[in-house]
């Protein structure tokens, strides 16, 4: 009977050990998908401000184009 009794308080903390052990892996492999999954869904560039001249070099372009095509009927007149 005392033989059985140690065998079985060897198998309970043999997986008392297991348990911990996944438990612990679990947990790392938790804390890794929440951290991709947040980086994931993280914005890259929200509120990051747009330079003036990106959003005013089309129209610069435009007005460039506009003044030398003008200059140029002048000139050739």
């Amino acid at each position: 009977m005392m033989a059985e009794l140690s065998v079985t308080r060897h198998q309970l903390v043999s997986q008392a050990e297991t348990i911990g052990r996944v438990t612990a892996e679990r947990d790392a492999a938790q804390t890794a998908h929440a951290s991709i999954l947040a980086a994931q869904s993280a914005p890259a560039s929200v509120g990051a401000p747009v330079p003036v001249w990106r959003s005013w070099w089309p129209w610069l372009m435009l007005l460039a184009v506009v003044v030398l095509s003008i200059t140029l009927l002048v000139w050739l007149r």
